[in-house]
This record gives structure tokens, sequence and C-alpha cells, in this order.
């Protein structure tokens, strides 16, 4: 009687013993799937992704290019002339370059307010003079305020990196280095009229004064005609307009 009690108890102890090495196969088999499986999750792979707020209203566009949303005042002809009508400087919006490679954030009316990529949309009173990759930030009508970034065109000369500050009156203040040899901050009155510069201006350059190379303080008057202080100078200088 006790040996085939002996024998029903190792009986069961091997029952027991296959379903646990069972179970221990099976997590082992689970452990290589499963990292498998992490490994590809690290890698999203998409054309596009559009991120909603809580109202269902299409705020932040990511792909290459950034989604097209009906919500996007730019790209929606009806809200394009509701916001902007059919003249003043953002009468010329359906002829820019829209669109990024890169991020869009939307504001809830479906203003642009911030872009970031390459290149980033033109600003809504006309196109760039060459394309630029980098950052731009935009005021509650979608009117761009400012950004930086590089700009670079063969067939316009351009290659030039940038920052730039808007105000309501148009260009405020930016720092600037250019492939021409021009490297300074540059500040703009409310007019747009008067400009002063400080830094570096080659003298066929962006600031140039066309007569000589220039290192130091330059303000430019309406007239052209400007008033320079700096390295080389003897004292304050008056400058005729460049010919």
């Amino acid at each position: 009687m006790n040996a085939e009690q002996d024998i029903q108890d190792l009986k069961r102890s091997v029952r027991g013993l296959k379903r646990l090495v069972g179970v221990m196969g099976m997590a082992l088999l689970a452990i290589p799937v499963a990292a498998f499986t992490l490994r590809e999750a690290d890698i999203l792979r998409v054309k596009g992704i559009i991120i909603e707020d809580d109202q269902g209203r299409a705020r932040i566009l990511i792909g290459a290019p950034a989604p097209q949303v009906t919500e996007r005042v730019r790209t929606n002809p009806e809200l394009a002339r509701a916001a902007w009508g059919e003249s003043g400087t953002r009468v010329y919006w359906d002829t820019l370059n829209n669109d990024t490679f890169g991020m869009l954030i939307l504001d809830e009316n479906g203003h642009d307010r911030v872009a970031v990529g390459g290149p980033v949309p033109d600003p809504l009173n006309g196109t760039r003079i060459a394309p630029m990759y980098g950052l731009t930030f935009h005021n509650q009508e979608g009117i761009e305020r400012g950004g930086g970034g590089h700009m670079f065109s063969t067939a316009a000369g351009v290659d030039r990196a940038s920052m730039g500050l808007d105000s309501q009156h148009g260009e405020g203040a930016g720092l600037i280095a250019d492939n021409d040899g021009t490297a300074g901050l540059w500040v703009n009155d409310s007019n747009n009229s008067r400009l002063l510069f400080s830094g570096f201006a080659t003298k066929d350059g962006l600031i140039g004064t066309k007569d000589q190379d220039r290192l130091g303080l330059l303000i430019r008057n309406p007239d052209q005609t400007s008033t320079f202080v700096g390295a080389g100078s003897t004292g304050v200088e008056s400058l005729p307009a460049p010919e």
C-alpha cells in the first residue's frame, strides 16, 4: 500500500514538473518575442500625425510635409478670405509656400502660431528670398512676428544665418551672419526708415557704405546717408549715401 501510494505521489510530482517546465519554456520563448516587439516600437514610421484638442480641432501637425487639415486658415480658401479679405498684405496667401517638412502648431482659430522645419512656410506678405530651415512664430492673426534659421539658394546667391523679431510696424530687430561677410545686430525704427547696425559691414554687403569695410556702429538715415563710429574712425563720421 505504501509503495502504491509512493508511485501515485511520484506520478503527480512528474505531472507537476512537466507543467512547470512547459510554463518556463513558454516564458523563455516569450522573452525574445517581447524584446523584438519593443525594439520595433522604438521607431514609429509614419507620413504624418495630427494631434487634436479636446474639442476635436487639429492643433499640432507633424509630417513630411505636415498634413493638410480643413481647420488651418492658410490652406482653406473660405477661412482665409474670412480672416483676411481680398485685399491687404495677406492677399498673397494662395501664392505662397504654405507647407513645411516638420511641425506646425495651430491656435484654436486655425491660425499658424509656430512652425518648425524646412523649409518653413513663407510669411503672409510675400515669398522669402530663399528657403529657410528653422523656426518661425506668429501672432493671433497668423502673421509672422519672428524666427530664425538658415536661408540658402544658389540661384539667389543667398547663404545666410539670421534671427529676427518683428513688431506690428514691420521688421524690428535681428542678428545676421551673411555670406557677403556682414555680421552683426540691426534695429529699425517704428517707421522702418532708419536703421541702426552694430557689427561688421563689408563695403558691398547688405549694410555696406560702398567705400570701405567698417566695424563699429552705423546709423542709416531715410535719405541713405549714414553716421558711423568705430574701428579706424577718428570720431563720429558723416557718410554720403552709397552710389
